[in-house]
């Protein structure tokens, strides 16, 4: 203990504790600070948690969104293997439509529809 008692600057940062603590005003201040750094400590991990929350939100939309696309581009690609094989060729045309297409029940329909359809042009005057 003696080896602190010695240091000069170490003496005189102890003196200065004891003054900054034996002032209530600078006490209150000091108070106010610390609260103000839980505070913010807080507000941040806060910010940081509806960050996560935003972040994971997102990418689930995004999974959904790519899983319905997927699926729906799936779908396109089976009926234009169907309609090929039912009416020879498909135009780059019709084949575009259906590849555009991202409404699952529209397909569906569309699917029933080259099932009952005569003709080609009979299943794509359905496309308009």
């Amino acid at each position: 203990m003696s080896n602190f008692t010695n240091d000069p600057a170490l003496l005189e940062a102890l003196e200065q504790f004891d003054r900054l603590y034996a002032d209530p005003e600078l006490m209150e201040i000091d108070r106010q600070r610390r609260l103000n750094k839980a505070e913010q400590s807080d507000i941040n991990r806060a910010i940081d948690k509806a960050r996560a929350k935003g972040e994971a939100e997102g990418e689930a939309r995004g999974e959904a969104r790519g899983e319905a696309r997927g699926e729906a581009r799936g779908k396109a690609d089976t009926l234009i293997q169907f309609l090929s094989f039912r009416f020879t060729s498909v135009p780059h045309e019709v084949q575009n439509k259906l590849l555009v297409l991202r409404n699952i029940d529209k397909l569906d329909r569309l699917t029933k529809l080259a099932f009952n359809s005569d003709s080609l042009d009979e299943f794509v005057s359905h496309l308009r």
